[in-house]
């Protein structure tokens, strides 16, 4: 019988092509070891980002690739993940036991971004992730109630104590303040030190991913983010709209100055399931976000529908991806989820 050999194994393997990679595992540095004894197959893959809930389906893909090889009898896939530190920007430091800092902004209101870092950040974390969120709208706090969340934050020796539910671990000005004061305006020194102790003067201990949900504006608190904040990558939330199209633009060139990397635009409210097939389709015909992004130097890492059932998980505070992740628009996000922090798995490692 021929013997199969580690080549023929490989080559195998480099047929496999990741959707969310964009790219075949060997290209993507994800085989970390291939070993045959006799017509036994042993492959090891580590992925840069969870796979907690994929890694199963992903290794009977890979194992029917490799099956093609001849004189093999059994095949053992391993797959494990590691996050890894990403680059950050220049001139800011990292923060001890924080990975990697995610911004998702949306540039104007309205584009649903409170719902979509909630359940990002749930999903991530469902697929294995240690995950944090930074509710940086320290006008407007939806994103609080949102996860669900009802304690006050509390302190040790004025650290903050971040409140965490459903594995995420969460500050935000409403955790703060009592609740008339929610919307109060401050300053721009004042915004410097909340957005300071919520980084630097919390206890997060260790996170792969801190997330921070990004007001609609630019102002201040942007360009305090910038200049304290240690970032890995940015996603931008935009819906078929004019301004929505301009605002990414605008947000993609102020990330560009700072040297943050744009992982990708997230498409909201441009899709409609259908009731009787669950089938989606553009509402308004392909929209020119998709070329927004390109000139951006970036591209659509996910299109989302309009859902009532996202809407109204904001009202329950609990993401919907944990709440129904059966739903049409629960896989869709979990794959949105997972394309991001690919996409952030592919950026340059951080050498300090």
């Amino acid at each position: 019988m021929e013997k199969p050999d580690i080549d023929s194994v490989a080559a195998a393997i480099a047929d496999y092509y990741d959707i969310h990679l964009r790219e075949d595992l060997i290209s993507a540095d994800v085989v970390k070891d291939i070993h045959i004894d006799e017509d036994v197959v042993f492959v090891d893959l580590e992925f840069g980002f969870p796979i907690k809930k994929y890694k199963s389906v992903l290794a009977e893909e890979i194992k029917g690739q490799i099956e093609s090889v001849k004189g093999i009898k059994k095949i053992h896939v391993h797959i494990t993940h590691k996050c890894k530190s990403h680059i950050i920007q220049k001139n800011v430091k990292r923060v001890d036991g924080i990975q990697n800092v995610i911004l998702i902004g949306g540039g104007k209101g309205g584009v649903g971004r409170t719902a979509i870092t909630a359940n990002i950040a749930a999903a991530i974390a469902d697929e294995g992730a240690r995950v944090g969120i930074i509710d940086a709208d320290l006008f407007k706090s939806d994103l609080y109630f949102a996860l669900g969340i009802i304690e006050k934050i509390k302190t040790e020796k004025n650290i903050f104590i971040p409140v965490e539910k459903n594995g995420i671990k969460t500050v935000s000005i409403a955790g703060i303040l009592e609740k008339e004061h929610n919307s109060a305006v401050w300053g721009s020194n004042k915004v410097s030190r909340i957005l300071n102790q919520f980084l630097k003067g919390t206890k997060w201990g260790e996170l792969d991913y801190l997330i921070v949900d990004m007001p609609s504006s630019s102002g201040d608190i942007l360009k305090n983010i910038l200049e304290q904040y240690p970032v890995s990558g940015a996603v931008v939330i935009g819906i078929p709209d004019e301004f929505s199209e301009k605002d990414i633009v605008r947000t993609s060139n102020i990330y560009k100055k700072r040297d943050v990397p744009l992982l990708g635009v997230i498409e909201n409210k441009s899709l409609n399931i259908c009731t009787k097939c669950n089938s989606m389709e553009h509402i308004f015909g392909e929209t020119e976000l998709k070329q927004v992004a390109k000139n951006c130097g970036t591209d659509i890492i996910g299109s989302l529908p309009y859902s009532h059932e996202l809407q109204k998980s904001m009202d329950v505070g609990l993401p919907i991806v944990l709440q129904q992740p059966s739903l049409q628009i629960s896989r869709v996000i979990k794959e949105v989820a997972i394309n991001l922090v690919a996409r952030l798995s592919q950026q340059p490692l951080s050498k300090t």
